[in-house]
């Protein structure tokens, strides 16, 4: 409208997010609908917020210099007359105010979907949203911190597929889906494909902890709160630094092995607990299902000698979990180790290394190790690392 609601958001019941969009376009020709600003906006920015979205700051923006809280005063009223549908002037005297003090406050209530406020009739319906939005800042009821915003897209913020159901979103430069584990998803070319609660796809990186995931084949289970991923093209990761700086602390390296073909879970956070108001330090936690790989192909070791068809580290399926607060002993993956017959095939165990690769170092048993086939025989410490096997 031009009279102060146009943020009002829609509310979508399928998607369970709510909507910040100036325009809807359809032609009923085609099955499909764009979201997106009108034509002219100073600036092209959509959010499609989950409807269990909730931020402190935002509970807080409702206070007053008295100390008192507008969200709260109104929630009160609202059971005090045991009716949430009443006109503003009966409001704004139960304040000791007059409408047009209380006009601007629950306007805005009303752009972020607190409430339902008829701008001419002056009546307030006060939606179940204000009342969670309280239990919400008394830790009484859980909540989710996702966002997906959508900022200068070359095309729409939008487009519902009405066969499929799905929405693909554009422009989403990233996405927090839980700030107290430090949980963060990059969508590639800003594209992301919203499902039925919340639920998402999406190719690109992620961020949990020390931990970045890179891929293509990316599923987000609101419900379960777990990405699940499919033969990642890699996963990067960070460790202590084995020297302390000049505030005698140690800071985050990157480890220079990546793990790849990785196949498995992120457990975010417990599902109950997507806030964060439980300080659960287990999370969150990475399973991986089925065999994962490090190579030493890379230019700089040994002049990329070591051929990832033949020479590589197989990981066996493992879990870590405490991905953002592990140490470095917590780094370690069992696995098989084959090395283009230098040495046979044999069990070890990655661990960090002096040069902050993912290495071994194996002692030939009495015998010696066999070398190229049986050529000759190794009888010293055998070490992987990016300075080569030796």
């Amino acid at each position: 409208t031009d009279q102060g609601l146009s943020q009002r958001p829609y509310l979508d019941t399928y998607h369970r997010v709510n909507m910040f969009f100036e325009e809807l376009s359809w032609n009923t020709d085609e099955p499909k609908m764009q979201f997106h600003n009108l034509q002219g906006s100073a600036q092209n920015i959509a959010d499609f917020e989950s409807q269990n979205f909730f931020r402190p700051a935002v509970y807080q923006a409702f206070s007053t210099q008295g100390g008192t809280n507008v969200l709260a005063m109104m929630a009160k009223f609202s059971q005090s007359i045991n009716s949430r549908d009443f006109k503003l002037d009966d409001y704004a005297s139960y304040l000791h105010l007059v409408s047009t003090e209380v006009r601007p406050s629950v306007m805005k209530m009303a752009s972020i979907g607190l409430l339902m406020f008829d701008i001419q009739t002056d009546m307030i319906h006060v939606e179940n949203k204000l009342f969670r939005y309280i239990a919400n800042n008394y830790g009484k009821e859980d909540y989710d911190v996702i966002d997906y915003h959508s900022e200068n897209p070359p095309q729409d913020n939008g487009d519902l597929d009405l066969l499929t159901n799905d929405i693909t979103l554009h422009g989403v430069k990233g996405v927090i889906l839980s700030d107290s584990q430090s949980v963060y998803i990059f969508p590639a070319g800003g594209e992301l494909v919203l499902h039925k609660n919340r639920n998402a796809t999406f190719a690109g990186n992620g961020h949990a902890g020390s931990f970045d995931f890179y891929g293509k084949h990316f599923t987000f289970n609101y419900n379960d709160f777990k990405i699940r991923m499919v033969g990642t093209d890699s996963v990067r990761l960070k460790a202590e630094s084995f020297e302390k700086d000049a505030q005698g602390k140690h800071h985050l390296v990157v480890v220079k092995s990546v793990i790849q073909h990785l196949t498995g879970e992120l457990d975010i956070d417990r599902s109950d607990n997507k806030s964060g108001i439980a300080h659960l330090h287990n999370f969150p936690i990475l399973h991986s299902d089925t065999n994962s790989y490090v190579y030493y192909d890379k230019k700089s070791i040994q002049n990329g000698v070591y051929k990832r068809d033949k020479f590589y580290f197989e990981v066996d399926p493992f879990t870590i979990d405490s991905l953002g607060n592990f140490t470095n002993a917590g780094l370690h993956f069992s696995g098989k180790f084959a090395s283009a017959v230098i040495v046979p095939d044999m069990r070890e165990t990655l661990r960090l290394q002096p040069d902050y690769s993912l290495g071994f170092v194996h002692d030939a048993p009495p015998e010696g190790l066999s070398l190229y086939g049986g050529k000759a025989k190794f009888h010293n410490k055998l070490s992987l690392s990016n300075n080569g096997l030796k």
